[in-house]
């Protein structure tokens, strides 16, 4: 059976709807495969739009089940983690943009600003080209090329080269974020990376976490303690199709 789920923002979408398809293996229970897969952190509204398929239901107070066969039925019915899961969350908020923010913002989409910025902080991203496509106060774009300097032997991009474009296009966001206000310290404290697909041409990481960026850094400030945010960096290639996916887990703490 395949779900595809159109998810939108109540409160913070940058790229308006997002359309997500899940594939569910026979045996798999329904609501609990939809249940987790809308508990990611970047997932906050969204409906059911269709499914192919088949699914066996088996009612209350009948021994035998049945079996019904779904051709691109459409749904609507709501599914997400405050939904189906029914728990609370509050949402992230639009983050604020400062005029910090967009000062640091104006440097950096300055190709010539920002290769000398990484010219000096950054060198190995400067080797390896990496170039600042977009950058919003909701979200950022980092793109890098295949070539000499970022190959494998499998004439693809070197998985640590993605990395750092990935890394980068939450980093970013996370920089211009503690711009203003006191200061605040932030350090990777994990990653992960799925991949789906071989890195040749020119791969863009984009990153849409920059509310919960801007949501942690204010949270610091606030208390005084330390908070964490899993950013979600996908890589997709010329053709829009997805190359990799990684995770990057962002600590941040304000400084006394």
């Amino acid at each position: 059976m395949r779900c595809w789920l159109a998810w939108r923002g109540r409160t913070y979408c940058p790229h308006g709807s997002f359309v997500y398809a899940l594939r569910l293996k026979p045996g798999d229970d329904l609501r609990q495969q939809l249940t987790a897969f809308v508990a990611a952190p970047y997932l906050e509204a969204g409906a059911v739009l269709t499914c192919v398929g088949s699914l066996t239901l088996r009612l209350a107070n009948q021994e035998n089940a049945t079996h019904y066969h779904l051709a691109q039925k459409a749904l609507a019915s709501p599914c997400s983690r405050w939904f189906v899961a029914g728990g609370e969350c509050a949402m992230p908020s639009l983050p604020q943009d400062s005029p910090a923010a967009q000062v640091f913002r104006r440097q950096v989409l300055s190709p010539a600003k920002l290769r000398l910025f990484m010219l000096r902080k950054l060198p190995m991203a400067w080797l390896a080209g990496l170039r600042l496509r977009a950058l919003t106060p909701e979200a950022a774009t980092v793109t890098i090329r295949y070539k000499y300097l970022t190959q494998n032997p499998f004439r693809s991009i070197y998985f640590a080269c993605l990395a750092m474009a990935a890394e980068l296009a939450s980093g970013i966001q996370a920089m211009m974020q503690v711009q203003s206000g006191g200061p605040v310290s932030m350090l990777v404290v994990g990653l992960t990376a799925e991949f789906s697909k071989k890195a040749v041409g020119t791969i863009a990481f984009t990153c849409p976490d920059g509310a919960v960026i801007a949501q942690a850094v204010a949270e610091s400030r606030a208390t005084g303690e330390g908070r964490t945010v899993v950013c979600t960096s996908t890589g997709r290639d010329e053709a829009g199709d997805v190359v990799a996916v990684f995770k990057i887990t962002w600590s941040f703490r304000a400084k006394k």
